[in-house]
């Protein structure tokens, strides 16, 4: 048995649903001062580095994979237009070395 539910409701009302703080104005402020220390100096590249540095591991990876599977397809479309081309180039040469069969022997 398969059930899908389906609900409309914004973020807020989730967050009421579900009991949890509305956090929005707390996050907003903390953005701020972060973009105004980094505008300043005042945050260390470490610091930084290491709060990105899952979401650019992420990033990373998914290039990666997104690269080696567009190579795998580059060469199995290369692989298929190769052999597709030694077939004609057989069936055209085979083709040639045949008599043409003239009217007359049907």
């Amino acid at each position: 048995m398969k059930i899908n539910i389906s609900v409309e409701a914004t973020p807020q009302e989730i967050r009421e649903v579900f009991g949890l703080p509305d956090i929005q104005d707390v996050q907003g402020l903390f953005l701020k001062q972060f973009q105004q220390n980094l505008k300043d100096g005042q945050v260390d590249k470490d610091v930084v580095s290491e709060l990105m540095g899952p979401t650019l591991q992420f990033s990373k990876n998914f290039m990666d994979s997104l690269m080696e599977n567009m190579g795998s397809m580059l060469n199995q479309t290369n692989q298929a237009t190769s052999n597709q081309q030694e077939t004609m180039k057989d069936s055209t040469s085979s083709k040639s070395k045949q008599q043409p069969v003239s009217s007359k022997e049907y």
